[in-house]
């Protein structure tokens, strides 16, 4: 995935802020749909707030024609 567009830190924003915050921000790179398509995907995610962040970069890789997409979050936000 590619940020595509700035964004603040999350750590001041509540959910909706942090969902609003990131919301068009990420897209496959380019020559990525090739790799991905019909293939199983693990992201890895630092932290995880509120499962926005890794719902979306799924739905990403998704849509590139992945078969099967995994989200591992390595912390969780307190």
């Amino acid at each position: 995935m590619k940020r595509i567009r700035p964004t603040p830190s999350q750590t001041s924003l509540g959910e909706e802020g942090r969902r609003a915050n990131v919301e068009g921000a990420f897209a496959l790179r380019r020559g990525v749909k090739r790799l991905v398509a019909g293939r199983s995907v693990l992201l890895v995610d630092d932290v995880c707030d509120d499962g926005g962040d890794g719902a979306r970069l799924r739905a990403g890789v998704e849509e590139g024609g992945a078969q099967g997409v995994v989200v591992c979050t390595v912390a969780l936000a307190a």
